[in-house]
């Protein structure tokens, strides 16, 4: 149950910052980008060695980690 509510929090949010970052996704971009994105930031946090509470942590985490995989992206394609 853990999991089913991490992955939905996690996509609901990743959708929200990716439509006001990027804004010109469709779903399958946006859910993508959500993944990585949650990945990204998980990984980062941790590095960091730096955790939040259930819904807020999950949903700062995975919204920095949305923002950086969105940068990460134009700056490859050149559209930064």
């Amino acid at each position: 149950m853990n999991f089913i509510f991490f992955v939905l929090t996690g996509c609901i949010s990743g959708w929200m910052i990716g439509k006001i970052v990027s804004g010109k996704n469709d779903i399958i971009v946006e859910i993508i980008s959500c993944v990585a994105g949650g990945v990204l930031g998980g990984g980062l946090f941790s590095l960091l060695g730096v955790g939040g509470g259930w819904l807020i942590g999950l949903i700062v985490t995975v919204s920095v980690g949305v923002v950086i995989f969105i940068r990460i992206v134009r700056m490859i394609k050149g559209s930064v």
